[in-house]
């Protein structure tokens, strides 16, 4: 008796999977694809989901784009992710970049209400990508990251570009920017930029994944959100220092819709919480990322009993969440 194909049995059972409507593609994470079947049963899978997909995720190496992304339009799609890496060191990534991900854009702009662009490779840079799209009117998240070395070097003007022209549709953003060389600017530098300074009147979620110093410039940059910003989240690669945190969490009275905080910070005590819920009466959820907890100013302890202490002391809603997670 003759073996059957898996690949052709795949092929003969894709087309049964019309009423699919999310698809995430993963490249293996042992290198990139190379089985001469993939661009058959893509082919396949697509023509099968084209009119239900609305959410469609790939995590691939750039070296595998090309054979990846779709080749047709989807009526539907709503949520785009595209996360890549590089394999190869020779792979020029923002040519591969720049040769597929804008067609694939353009052909969605008018549907699209989420997009994230994770490009994690040191020299590639979406800002020529990003130049070249028109609005999408729709559009009300967006997630971006990209190396970053300096504000020299490093051109975030696509930002500038895809933000000016989503000013009257974004609610949420999400900024990842792993540093090349492990130093990253001072906030009156970084948040100079023009990027930073486009007025996104309906923006209610920002989460920020870069190290910041929590300088005037990031403050100003934070309170142009005043009037919308319902839920803020700031991971640093380093926590915010106590003296530091006694002197932010009054600059928090302006975010005044804020209802839900995340923070990583040195440590806690009884005075900075209750500051910060005076501050913020309308916070319902705080989840503080924390070295240590201190009962009092003047002591510090590593013990996770003093969590039940320190919450008691805060003035929440009685449906508000307090997260303290002690590394």
């Amino acid at each position: 008796m003759r073996k059957s194909d898996p690949v052709q049995e795949a092929l003969k059972i894709i087309p049964q999977l019309s009423s699919v409507i999310s698809v995430q593609i993963e490249t293996n994470h042992s290198g990139p694809s190379s089985h001469p079947s993939i661009p058959a049963l893509l082919d396949a899978a697509w023509t099968a989901v084209a009119n239900k997909i609305s959410s469609l995720t790939f995590e691939t190496y750039s070296e595998d784009l090309a054979a990846f992304l779709p080749a047709i339009h989807f009526g539907c799609l709503e949520d785009l992710t595209v996360r890549v890496y590089q394999f190869f060191p020779a792979t020029n990534t923002t040519a591969i970049l720049q040769a597929h991900l804008p067609t694939l854009l353009q052909r969605h702009h008018q549907t699209l209400k989420r997009l994230a662009l994770h490009i994690y490779e040191d020299s590639t840079n979406l800002s020529t990508i990003l130049q070249t799209l028109p609005p999408f009117p729709h559009l009300q998240h967006f997630g971006f990251v990209q190396h970053f070395a300096d504000v020299d070097t490093t051109d975030l003007s696509g930002l500038f570009h895809l933000l000016s022209n989503q000013r009257s549709t974004l609610k949420s953003l999400d900024f990842y920017f792993p540093t090349i060389f492990g130093v990253f600017p001072p906030g009156e530098a970084f948040f100079g930029q023009g990027w930073c300074q486009v007025l996104l009147p309906r923006l209610e979620t920002l989460k920020i994944n870069f190290p910041v110093d929590w300088s005037e410039g990031f403050l100003r940059y934070l309170h142009q959100f005043s009037e919308s910003l319902s839920s803020l989240v700031v991971i640093s690669y380093a926590p915010i220092n106590s003296l530091v945190l006694d002197l932010v969490i009054p600059k928090f009275a302006r975010l005044r819709l804020l209802h839900h905080l995340h923070l990583f910070v040195t440590s806690l005590n009884p005075d900075q919480l209750s500051v910060l819920a005076s501050t913020l009466p309308r916070l319902h959820s705080l989840y503080l990322d924390c070295v240590y907890v201190s009962p009092d100013k003047d002591s510090t302890s590593t013990h996770a009993s003093q969590i039940v202490q320190v919450s008691d002391i805060i003035d929440l809603p009685s449906n508000a969440c307090l997260y303290t997670y002690l590394h």
